[in-house]
């Protein structure tokens, strides 16, 4: 009689993930009241910036008031809301973390959409859904010490929209766009920023790169003589494999260590599994939009109420008012 079967567990525990998912923040950007076309189709371009832990096609209704937003906050496990709205003077943007605070009320300044990004670059990068799988990269600029106190209560409310990095077990092929939030300590304005990330390996010529980075793993060569001009640049049959322009390697702060999984000879003749390699590879940011530039308000210790802890003297200040009596 054989033997009973063995089951081994192979999914983690659902303890473990309900924990993990917890600790993930997660955000709302609705609009209040009415906005031009060009500020909805930046909540739009905010919503998947912040990819993918918010809710892209959230619907707003009218009869919606922040109240209702905080109620079902909590439900859906969301730990910030954005609030968008328009004056006659400028447009508001209000960052608050659910049901405790702070809340963070920036003016917007300026601000270009995406297809205003695109149209300045020469090759404008087509996204596809895989880059908006995984949260981006945070990075923080003159937020450091030393800095004043609402400066430093600023930068924690936006290293708080992003999921936290663990840099010993992240693996660094998942991490394709980076957010960078830049203080202007000129001009006192918070500049936002959205980027694509690309790793393309280096020490390579430039037509072997293009055959290692193809998308298809075997190139066209109908329209070739000999293997030599698919390799050499400049020849006539050049254009019809990979016609691109080359770009430098870039500075050596730019240079990253990648692992990479090769099956060589060896392994199959040993009917290994694919070995992890250690490969020399550049970084190159590539910007998606949109663009933001802000400038902090008010800072309110609650969720859009409660204690005032910084205020800027500014004509807006009637305005918000209003707003958080409304609330």
């Amino acid at each position: 009689m054989p033997s009973r079967r063995k089951k081994r567990r192979t999914q983690k525990n659902g303890d473990e993930e309900d924990e993990t998912l917890k600790d993930i923040p997660r955000s709302f950007v609705v609009r209040r009241g009415w906005v031009m076309g060009p500020v909805r189709e930046l909540i739009s371009e905010i919503r998947l910036m912040l990819s993918p832990h918010t809710a892209v096609r959230l619907k707003e209704r009218r009869s919606n008031t922040i109240k209702d937003y905080l109620g079902v906050a909590g439900h859906l496990g969301v730990s910030h809301v954005w609030l968008v709205s328009s004056t006659e003077v400028r447009t508001l943007i209000r960052i608050a973390r659910a049901s405790r605070g702070p809340t963070l009320t920036l003016a917007m300044e300026a601000y270009s959409l995406m297809r205003d990004v695109r149209a300045t670059q020469r090759r404008p990068l087509a996204m596809g859904d895989k880059e908006f799988r995984e949260p981006p990269l945070l990075i923080l600029n003159n937020f450091g010490e030393p800095c004043p106190h609402h400066v430093s209560i600023a930068g924690a409310v936006f290293q708080s929209l992003f999921p936290k990095i663990n840099v010993q077990t992240v693996q660094l092929e998942r991490i394709r766009r980076a957010v960078i939030v830049h203080l202007d300590e000129e001009s006192g304005c918070i500049e936002i920023r959205h980027y694509a990330i690309r790793v393309r390996p280096i020490g390579l010529s430039r037509p072997v790169r293009k055959i290692v980075t193809a998308k298809r793993r075997v190139p066209r060569l109908n329209q070739i003589q000999d293997i030599a001009d698919l390799l050499e640049d400049g020849g006539a049959n050049a254009t019809g494999a990979f016609s691109s322009d080359s770009e430098g390697e870039g500075p050596e702060d730019a240079q990253v260590e990648t692992s990479v999984l090769h099956r060589s000879d060896d392994d199959l003749r040993k009917k290994r599994g694919r070995t992890s390699v250690t490969r020399k590879s550049a970084t190159k940011l590539i910007e998606l939009g949109p663009r933001l530039r802000l400038r902090l308000v008010r800072i309110e210790e609650g969720f859009c109420s409660g204690e005032s802890l910084y205020s800027l003297n500014s004509p807006s200040a009637d305005y918000e008012d209003n707003l958080s009596q409304e609330s």
